[in-house]
Parts: structure tokens; C-alpha cells; sequence
């Protein structure tokens, strides 16, 4: 009898077992299918991207940045896949903006010591006293400044895990030295302000959506609340490599202006920053 009641206990754990593995499988299973066509069932990546980053600030040592920012791009991928973003960019900054913009105190020191104070023309002489005095914001602030850059984005999962973007850019700005109307040798004295050039600059930056992040995580895969304007909500990163030696100011270049040993410390500023903004990728 003990033989029989133990057979029969055997064979009903097996079959709860078995039941509790199948429960198991079928459920891993489901989960697994909707893991693989989440970013069909939900992909929302379009065509036309944008970013509008309404507050932007870079730190480096020679001449900071901050204001608001525009961005743009074309997701090539989209003809062939809607699963990834391969894309080309471009960050584009018309209006120069209001916020003032001011030189590091090490970078104004080391430019008035290294300062070259005697030129061959008028011309030179005047724009370099203009950049100097612009430095040491007498009179002369620079307030905004003007951006474009273009360049290539990627991004493997742009509706999972915070949609992650990776960009690559280059181009230039312009820095906006103000008071400068009347003076003859700027364009006639016919502007109150004109733009110092700085070209040949490269931006890496990292773009994610903090809201969709938390929402969309690798636990909560098929979640997916469209509409939500949390989720356009985006954060960035991005080092700059700022090439300053190339900076010009109304045909007279920086390297002009300073000894050579001031120009081979801040040739190149690697400057850091981020970026608050609305994206739709």
C-alpha cells in the first residue's frame, strides 16, 4: 500500500511539474516573440527628425557657449528599415541670442601678455584691439553666437532603452562681438556687430530620452504610450573639439594677433557640454 501511495505521489508531482513548465515556457516564449517584434509593433522612428534644444552650455578653456539650438536630420534607414536611425544631421543656430558669453580669466590673462600690439595696416591693428577689448568685456561684450555643423547619427534602438543616439558632427560658429558700429575699418562702421569665425570643429555627442528610459526598460519591453510629451523629452551630452587656431575676426586671424606659444596652448579647446531639449526620432 505505502509502495502504491508513493508511485501516486511521484507521478502527480511529475505532472504538476510538467504543467508548471509548460505555464513557464509559454510564458518565456511570449515574452521572447513580443521582445523580437517590439520594434515592429511600436516603431515610430520617422523620416524627418528634429530637436529643438531649448537650453544648451559648454565648458571649455577658452571661450564658453550657451543659448538655444535647432536641430535637423534625414533617417536614410527609413527606406529600408524601421527598426534603426542612420542618419545625416545638422545643428543650425541662425539668431545669435542674448546670453553673454565670456572668456575664461587664465585664457584673458595669457591673451593680453601674449598680445601683439604693433601691425603692418590700420585694419589688423583695429580688429585685433577689438578682439582683445571684446575679451576683457570692455565695452565690446560678446553676447550669442552662430552655429552649423553637419555631420552623421546612429541609433540601434531609437523606441527601446531611451532611444540612444549617437552623433558625429563638424563645422563652425561664430562668436558676436557687439559695439563695433561706427568704426571704419569694420565693414565701413556699418554694423554694431559682427562674428568671430571659428571653423573646423568636431562634435561627439550622445542623445537619450530619460522619460522613455524608465518606461521602455529591458523588464517592461512591450509598453508603448504614444503621445506622452514626457517621451520627447531629451537629454545630451557631447565633447567638442573646438579648433581655435583657425578663429578669425573681419579677415585678421587670431594667430595674428597672440605669440605662437599662447596659440600652441589653446589651439585646441576640448570642451565638454549638454543639452535640454524636445526630439522627434
Amino acid at each position: 500500500m505505502k509502495k502504491q501511495n508513493t508511485i501516486l505521489l511521484l507521478i502527480i508531482c511529475l505532472t504538476s511539474l510538467s504543467s508548471f513548465s509548460q505555464d513557464s515556457l509559454r510564458h518565456d516564449k511570449k515574452n521572447y516573440v513580443d521582445f523580437l517584434h517590439y520594434p515592429d509593433e511600436n516603431s515610430q522612428n520617422h523620416f524627418l527628425m528634429c530637436n529643438y534644444q531649448f537650453f544648451y552650455s559648454a565648458i571649455g578653456k577658452t571661450i564658453g557657449a550657451r543659448g538655444t539650438m535647432a536641430s535637423f536630420g534625414l533617417n536614410l534607414a527609413r527606406f529600408f528599415s524601421t527598426k534603426i536611425i542612420i542618419a545625416a544631421v545638422a545643428d543650425i543656430k541662425l539668431l545669435p541670442g542674448i546670453w553673454p558669453i565670456k572668456p575664461s580669466s587664465n585664457f584673458t590673462s595669457e591673451f593680453n601678455n601674449s598680445f601683439i600690439k604693433t601691425y603692418d595696416n590700420q585694419v589688423d591693428s583695429a580688429n585685433a584691439n577689438i578682439v582683445q577689448s571684446a575679451f576683457n568685456q570692455q565695452g565690446r561684450p560678446i553676447i550669442g553666437q552662430n552655429v552649423f555643423t553637419a555631420g552623421v547619427a546612429l541609433s540601434l534602438f531609437p523606441q527601446k532603452y531611451g532611444g540612444v543616439l549617437l552623433q558625429v558632427k563638424y563645422g563652425g560658429m561664430g562668436f558676436q562681438i557687439h559695439g563695433v558700429y561706427g568704426n571704419k575699418y569694420v565693414n565701413n562702421g556699418a554694423n554694431d556687430k559682427v562674428g568671430m569665425g571659428v571653423t573646423g570643429n568636431w562634435i561627439y555627442e550622445i542623445t537619450f530620452k530619460p522619460v522613455a528610459f524608465f518606461e521602455n526598460t529591458f523588464i517592461n519591453t512591450t509598453k508603448n504610450e504614444e503621445g506622452k510629451f514626457g517621451k520627447s523629452f531629451v537629454l545630451s551630452f557631447y565633447y567638442e573639439r573646438l579648433n581655435f587656431k583657425s578663429a578669425e575676426f573681419n579677415g585678421t586671424k587670431v594667430t595674428q594677433m597672440v605669440s605662437s606659444d599662447f596659440i600652441n596652448k589653446y589651439r585646441i579647446d576640448n570642451r565638454f557640454g549638454f543639452k535640454i531639449g524636445f526630439a522627434m526620432y
